[in-house]
């Protein structure tokens, strides 16, 4: 699909619901996020008929630190920053990347706190529909699986 392009939030709420996006393009962006990256088409459109769209405005929390989250994000458009004042972090998520997938998959708290820096369309999986859809389709469990192996494999070993 290329660059992910960016949605501005329209200037009211009244009009904010009606950004819209085809399960094709949903199961698109879905496959940015490195977590999917291994999975095939057909997983990616079943985990896109799960998602749902949300929208935060700049300087939006979207969530504290130490709050279990029952949903991943993915964004679509917009930056997120995810900060901790305790463990000395910050990154900023764009489009493409996911967040809280720790809190998403173990059901703990994040050890940060995420806020919009911009305008944001993301999509969200609740952790029931994904875990649902893992019990499902092993395939599809196999594929997430590759992607932590995968990470796994990267890091020094002791």
């Amino acid at each position: 699909m290329g660059d992910i392009i960016s949605f501005p939030l329209p200037p009211d709420e009244s009009t904010a619901a009606k950004v819209q996006l085809t399960t094709a393009q949903m199961a698109e962006y879905l496959r940015e996020a490195e977590v999917f990256s291994q999975a095939h088409v057909e997983q990616l459109f079943r985990l896109a008929s799960l998602a749902r769209i949300v929208q935060f405005r700049a300087g939006e929390t979207i969530f504290e630190n130490d709050a279990i989250t029952d949903a991943l994000f993915v964004v679509v458009g917009g930056k997120v920053e995810l900060t901790s004042e305790e463990h000395h972090f910050r990154e900023t998520v764009e489009p493409g990347k996911a967040f809280s997938l720790y809190s998403f998959l173990a059901r703990e708290p994040n050890d940060y706190a995420a806020r919009a820096v911009e305008n944001t369309l993301a999509l969200t999986i609740s952790t029931e529909d994904f875990y649902n859809l893992l019990s499902q389709n092993p395939e599809f469990a196999v594929s997430v699986f590759k992607h932590f192996a995968r990470k796994l494999r990267l890091r020094p070993r002791s």
